[in-house]
């Protein structure tokens, strides 16, 4: 990774980058973030990685760049519509990577979920603040 950069910057980052990887949550505002716009914006022959929520991006203008030959492919764990249907042209693509919604899951997620647990079970008795609360005002 040559650079992390805030959404203050996504467009110049699109314009640069070799592998686009989306670890974003759905809000109102990151909703479509990756719009046809943006994804026109990608670096010709960029791969666009989404291992986060499927309603970031809009699913045709990708489709779109896949089939031009525009980018490079895509490894796609998410999508707008899950299960994904059988119809969808991602099936059939030769530039793209689909996967069933499992990039968080790995061996040790259970024995870390667990773990978070016991934790804040201890500190939720002893009266003090819980680690890891969503905040479902701000939608994560």
């Amino acid at each position: 990774m040559d650079a992390l950069l805030p959404l203050s910057q996504l467009d110049e980052l699109l314009a640069t980058s070799d592998h686009l990887v989306i670890a974003l949550p759905l809000t109102d505002q990151t909703r479509r973030i990756l719009d046809k716009n943006r994804i026109a914006m990608l670096k010709r022959g960029a791969v666009v990685h989404n291992i986060a929520r499927g309603g970031l991006l809009d699913e045709d203008a990708l489709i779109e760049r896949l089939r031009d030959g525009s980018l490079g492919g895509a490894a796609l764990d998410v999508f707008e519509r899950e299960p994904l249907p059988a119809d969808s042209p991602f099936w059939e693509l030769p530039n793209v990577l689909v996967t069933p919604h499992l990039a968080g899951h790995h061996a040790e997620v259970g024995a870390l979920l667990f773990q978070q647990f016991k934790l804040n079970l201890a500190r939720f008795l002893d009266g003090k603040a819980l680690e890891c609360v969503a905040d479902f005002s701000r939608g994560y």
